[in-house]
This record gives C-alpha cells, sequence and structure tokens, in this order.
C-alpha cells in the first residue's frame, strides 16, 4: 500500500522563459497521484502539475508566471479530468459486492424452493447451537411436513461437517413442519440441502 504518481498528460501554454526567452515553450506536465495496493489502483488522491521549458528545462512554480502564462495554465488546468483507471479497485469491488449479493440471494431461493419441494434423501445442514453442527436426512414426505433422521455426530465448526456424511444416523424420526424449515433457513441455522439427482 503506498502513493503512486503517474503521467496522465502534457499541455503546452503560451509564455516567456525567464531563463532562455524562449517563447511558447512551455510545457505542464500533470502527474495522477493515486493510492495503490500492488500496483494496481485503489482510489485518485490528487494532481501534481510540473510546470517547464521545452527548450531549457527551466522548472518553474506557478509564482514565478506572469500574469498572462498564468491565465493560460489555469484556463489549461480546469479542464483536466481524473482517468477512469485511478478507480479501478472501486470498480472492482462494486462488483465483488453485486455478485456476492446476488450469490446469496440466488442460494437463499434454491434453499426455499428445495425446501418446499422435499424429496426423500435430502440432507439438510443444520446448526444446533453454538459451534454444534449436524445434518438432518429426509425419511418421508408428507404434506406440509417431511420427517427426518438425525446424524448421530455432531461437529464442532462448518467445515468438520463433511465428515458426519459417513456416519450413522439415529433410528428415531422428527416430523418438522416446512415452515419450520423455512423459519430455519430465515434464521441462518439451515445453511445448506444437499439432493442426489
Amino acid at each position: 500500500m503506498g502513493i503512486a504518481s503517474k503521467n496522465i498528460q502534457h499541455i503546452k501554454i503560451e509564455g516567456a522563459c525567464s531563463k532562455c526567452q524562449s517563447e511558447n515553450s512551455l510545457v505542464v506536465k500533470i502527474h495522477q497521484k493515486y493510492l495503490q495496493y500492488k500496483s494496481l489502483s485503489i482510489v485518485p488522491i490528487g494532481k501534481r502539475f510540473e510546470i517547464s521549458f521545452g527548450n531549457c528545462y527551466n522548472n518553474l512554480t506557478v509564482e514565478q508566471l506572469d500574469n498572462n502564462t498564468l491565465t493560460s495554465y489555469q484556463n489549461s488546468i480546469k479542464n483536466v479530468k481524473t482517468p477512469l483507471w485511478t478507480f479501478s479497485w472501486i470498480f472492482v469491488l462494486i462488483i465483488l459486492v453485486f455478485c456476492c449479493i446476488a450469490f446469496v440471494l440466488y442460494n437463499k431461493s434454491r434453499k426455499v424452493d428445495l425446501i418446499k419441494n422435499p424429496l426423500i434423501g435430502d440432507v439438510y445442514e443444520i446448526k444446533e447451537g453454538k459451534r454444534q453442527y449436524t445434518l438432518y436426512k429426509v425419511v418421508s414426505v408428507n404434506e406440509g411436513k417431511v420427517d427426518v433422521i438425525i446424524n448421530e455426530y455432531t461437529a464442532d465448526n462448518v467445515k468438520a461437517i463433511d465428515d458426519l456424511f459417513d456416519r450413522p444416523y439415529l433410528n428415531d424420526t422428527i416430523s418438522l413442519p416446512i415452515t419450520s424449515l423455512l423459519n430455519l433457513i430465515d434464521v441462518g441455522r439451515l445453511f445448506e440441502i444437499h439432493r442426489n439427482k
């Protein structure tokens, strides 16, 4: 993370050099300053203007310009726009946020559809408590409810829940209304549904 600068434009304006007295060789180099991370622009933070004469390379400050040259200089630089590439990370971030929101909405819609149309063999990943995850397997489907069996084991994190797929289930069935399962999705306790196709 740091500040970088890139030359984005050269503008020639009228003016005489105080050192070599050459006319109309005044060049303004415009540098865009931006915050960067690993050579990618994050956000622009300003511009730097370098005034020099093309013949003798005498560098000047704004205070050293006479009134006519100063007016030409000010008129020239006010039309300089910040390049779009300096906003590249902001564009990437907006796209990522949009994609994440779209994925979350799609995933929730997919889970709701699977719950509303359950099939025998569906497996639900359920969060039962703090750091306690298990699997519910659908064994029968009735009007407005499903009967599930619960895995005998629990996992202490989401990644470890994959180990439960090879573990046995309890013999007792529990009847769950579809509305309860939909509520589990809303509160974030039913976070994945597996269906054999």
